[in-house]
């Protein structure tokens, strides 16, 4: 569900969840969109020099399932 300001903008409730019996509910308290825009983002960059297999096998993979299907069709 979208956020929802309280308390004058201070905090954020948002409605996560309601139980089968709907006996209960789950909310998430969030800081205001101020603190959340303040805060960084960290990302790390990798370089993964053996990617390229993963995609040979994976074509690889898929050009035998087709040999295979074609075959069986014959």
């Amino acid at each position: 569900s979208t956020p929802v300001s309280v308390l004058d903008g201070k905090q954020r409730i948002r409605l996560t969840g309601v139980s089968a019996d709907r006996k209960r509910i789950r909310i998430e308290i969030l800081p205001s969109e101020e603190e959340a825009a303040s805060v960084p983002v960290t990302a790390t960059v990798s370089k993964k020099p053996w990617i390229w297999t993963l995609w040979l096998g994976a074509a690889m993979v898929t050009i035998g399932c087709l040999a295979a299907a074609r075959a069986k069709r014959a």
